[in-house]
């Protein structure tokens, strides 16, 4: 990937300079926008779990799944009550996305910046997050993807692009869009039902 388009932020983060809108003549010229292919829409297995002791049983009702996710509010970032569980995690993170609800894509767009065309990154139909968009332009994050961030994309390098965006989002928890826990990780398991224990007899 090249590193010539890096700069410093405030924050001494490497990061890649986004783009605008991607709606000017280069856009048309280049064809416009390239998303990435849908993910199969998982089956939701879900149920209101208000205490530690029912989203166990829950767990338990659903085949000991390796992952449980939930929603938080766009608003309030309260997380939701209701809990899903999913075997695959590319599953869950789409469901803590409501990726297929909202019909969601991650695209790439090209515009015109300094006399030379780059390109940016956006998901479709998400509420602004801003988190998640300076993800899409920071140096660590394109380090695991092994592409060229100022490449003109194709459909399937935009879906493993997305789909190391969903193992990213699911233990970088900066977005706040939805919690992930992973049953595999027992501290963090302990931990958290601990933490929940402590506010449910509050």
């Amino acid at each position: 990937m090249g590193t010539e388009n890096f700069r410093e932020d405030n924050s001494k983060e490497q990061r890649i300079t986004p783009g605008g809108n991607g709606y000017g003549p280069i856009a048309l010229q280049l064809e416009g926008i390239v998303a990435d292919n849908p993910p199969p829409a998982p089956a939701p297995r879900c149920a209101l779990c208000r205490s530690p002791d029912e989203f166990l049983a829950h767990w338990e009702r659903f085949g000991n799944s390796r992952y449980a996710v939930v929603i938080a509010d766009d608003d309030s970032g309260k997380l939701d009550d209701v809990w899903f569980f999913e075997d695959d995690l590319q599953d869950a993170v789409a469901i803590g996305m409501r990726w297929h609800e909202r019909g969601c894509a991650l695209e790439q767009y090209p515009e015109v910046q300094g006399g030379e065309i780059v390109y940016g990154y956006r998901v479709k139909n998400l509420p602004n997050n801003r988190a998640l968009e300076d993800l899409l332009y920071t140096g660590w994050f394109w380090d695991g993807v092994r592409a060229d961030v100022n490449a003109v994309a194709t459909s399937e390098m935009m879906t493993r692009l997305r789909e190391h965006l969903f193992t990213t989002l699911a233990t970088w928890t900066d977005h706040g869009i939805f919690l992930v826990l992973d049953f595999s990780l027992a501290n963090e398991i302990e931990e958290f039902l601990a933490n929940w224990e402590d506010e449910f007899d509050e």
